[in-house]
């Protein structure tokens, strides 16, 4: 993953600013760049599995229901990707019907909540899986114990990176963009960073959501979790993106603010799902 981060880079460099050979390409440069990096990537982890994994190689009947299971988990997990994704791509849909400008700091706003969310994936995926080894063991007290965790460790991750955000929300903004940089008469840079105060808090609340989700999962519940994030990221998210942006016309604060609402309500209902499955119920 770091070599294809450094490989994006080259090409982004070699495409997009025309170092070298190559002509400036601007945008089309980014989609080039990207597409290449991530065949590489993806010829190199085909490679990885099949040399050190038994991926191709024979082995026993698994059981019966194996195939039912895994595809159930992965269909899940699917759809909950598909909503939450899909979710906040229909709101830049919204913030361009308010301005272009909206929906630049609120495009920006959301990357930055997308960058955090990288390092919530790490936590929940090592949750989903010291939870399911536990789970398959018949381990109650190992379940409790790594669902535990991994929303403490979530939390502390999600202040720590909220505070990080909020204390450097000035720099992080001119960072990505030109301090100069103006749009329909508003500086945008400025802009970015008064939306950042809202991701700061949003932040911890949609880590929260990925770790549950991944840690009921690990014990096969499968279809709550894909509910609640279709309630939060389609039920909520869109209509109140609306409201707060349009209909109140709250502009990039109120759609950040819709965002926040969402991963809160998502976040804290697998909070409580995961609490009452680890707590009360027998492995």
């Amino acid at each position: 993953m770091y070599f294809g981060v450094v490989l994006n880079l080259g090409f982004d460099l070699a495409l997009v600013a025309g170092w070298g050979p190559f002509e400036p390409m601007g945008a089309n440069g980014v989609a080039w760049a990207t597409t290449g990096s991530r065949t590489i990537l993806i010829l190199a982890f085909g490679w990885a599995v099949i040399a050190f994994t038994p991926a191709l190689k024979p082995a026993p009947k698994g059981p019966d229901e194996e195939v039912r299971r895994q595809f159930s988990v992965g269909v899940g997990t699917a759809i909950s990707n598909v909503v939450e994704w899909g979710g906040f791509n229909f709101t830049y849909i919204i913030a361009t019907w308010i301005s272009l400008q909206v929906n630049t700091v609120y495009g920006y706003a959301t990357q930055m909540m997308g960058l955090a969310f990288m390092a919530f994936l790490g936590i929940g995926t090592a949750t989903s899986v010291r939870v399911a080894e536990s789970y398959g063991r018949g381990d109650r007290k190992g379940v409790n114990e790594a669902a535990r965790l991994g929303v403490v460790a979530t939390i502390s991750v999600g202040v720590i990176l909220g505070i990080i955000v909020y204390l450097a929300r000035g720099p992080i903004s001119e960072l990505l963009v030109n301090p100069a940089a103006m749009m329909d008469g508003v500086l945008l840079a400025p802009a970015l960073a008064a939306l950042l105060v809202t991701v700061a808090v949003a932040i911890i609340f949609d880590g929260l959501q990925a770790t549950c989700s991944m840690a009921l999962r690990a014990q096969e519940v499968i279809w709550v979790p894909s509910i609640i994030h279709i309630g939060s990221f389609f039920v909520i998210l869109i209509p109140a993106a609306y409201f707060f942006g349009i209909t109140l016309q709250r502009g990039a604060q109120g759609m950040i603010e819709a965002a926040c609402l969402s991963v809160l309500v998502a976040g804290l209902s697998q909070l409580a799902l995961l609490e009452w499955k680890t707590a009360r119920h027998k492995v």
